[in-house]
């Protein structure tokens, strides 16, 4: 594909014809006519040598192809867009779907937050959240995301920052009998534990347990990647689990767990969100990170201390 013989507004109509999925539709957003916008696809789909959009009983669905450039396609968009309005960025009136990586613990402590400002703050956006996978850097890289938080290491060359401070605490149900005998390390490691594993957390999780004398071997039953998923197995068993305390707090407001101090001095460490240092000073990625930073420093407000 020769990109120098692709018109910059052709690629306008794929992004709004790719949102739409129906020419019509495309046609009011552009104000164009629809033979307009079927010209101007017939040409993408011989640029592309793909059809692109198939019609269908209610619409148009994207090919394999099509579904591929759709998310670096909406980058382009934006980045053009905050070329030629001067940097400024209205969330008040602006539509533009961000783009984050974040694992269920993430997600499920800031995203309901977050959405529930936006909703006020930025009505006509929206969020499109991705399970962190081994592809983070490249997708980070390419602005196939926009952003990713959790409670791994930052990448080298990448922009970061703490968004809060989380510890790791144990978790058991309420009538588990540790409650009775006292935690220490020796009860700690008289029963069995659930383990969540999640490669980003392993080493940091791997020293805290060494710190008790805990050798996940010898100790861990069960292993499962979701952080939210392992309270449940714990309440019904006498699973010990260690799990980082936001999300341990939000299940025990939900299920019959108790959380317990750990006897260890290995606990805190930070959350950060992690961006490309091109978006430093993009004004709509500064004013997402914002609303992210805001929410994050009022999540210890909605939760009782341990």
């Amino acid at each position: 594909m020769d990109i120098q013989n692709l018109d910059l507004n052709l690629l306008k109509t794929l992004h709004v014809l790719l949102e739409e999925l129906n020419v019509s539709r495309a046609a009011l957003r552009l104000s164009l006519s629809q033979s307009a916008v079927s010209h101007a696809l017939s040409k993408l789909r011989i640029h592309f040598s793909d059809p692109l959009l198939i019609k269908i009983q209610n619409g148009m669905a994207p090919t394999p192809l099509a579904q591929e450039l759709k998310t670096p396609l909406s980058g382009i968009m934006e980045q053009i867009k905050g070329l030629t309005d001067g940097g400024k960025f209205d969330p008040a009136i602006e539509k533009v779907v961000f783009r984050i990586s974040a694992s269920d613990y993430g997600a499920g402590i800031i995203l309901p937050r977050l959405l529930e400002k936006m909703s006020v703050s930025a009505p006509h956006c929206a969020i499109e959240c991705s399970p962190v996978s081994a592809h983070l850097e490249h997708d980070l890289r390419l602005g196939l995301l926009d952003l990713a938080f959790g409670g791994y290491k930052p990448f080298e060359n990448f922009s970061y920052e703490t968004i809060f401070d989380d510890r790791y605490v144990g978790v058991a149900r309420s009538r588990h009998p540790i409650f009775k005998q006292g935690i220490n390390k020796k009860t700690i490691t008289a029963f069995p534990h659930a383990y969540i594993d999640v490669s980003a957390n392993t080493q940091r999780k791997d020293e805290l347990y060494k710190s008790m004398g805990i050798n996940p071997a010898d100790h861990v039953i069960v292993r499962e990647p979701y952080f939210f998923v392992a309270p449940l197995i714990v309440e019904k068993s006498d699973l010990i689990l260690i799990m980082p305390e936001m999300g341990a707090k939000v299940m025990a407001q939900i299920i019959d767990v108790t959380l317990f101090e750990l006897p260890t001095t290995i606990k805190t460490f930070p959350f950060i969100q992690v961006w490309h240092r091109r978006r430093d000073n993009d004004p709509m990625h500064q004013w997402f990170r914002r609303e992210i930073k805001d929410v994050c420093s009022r999540i210890k407000n909605f939760l009782n201390p341990l």
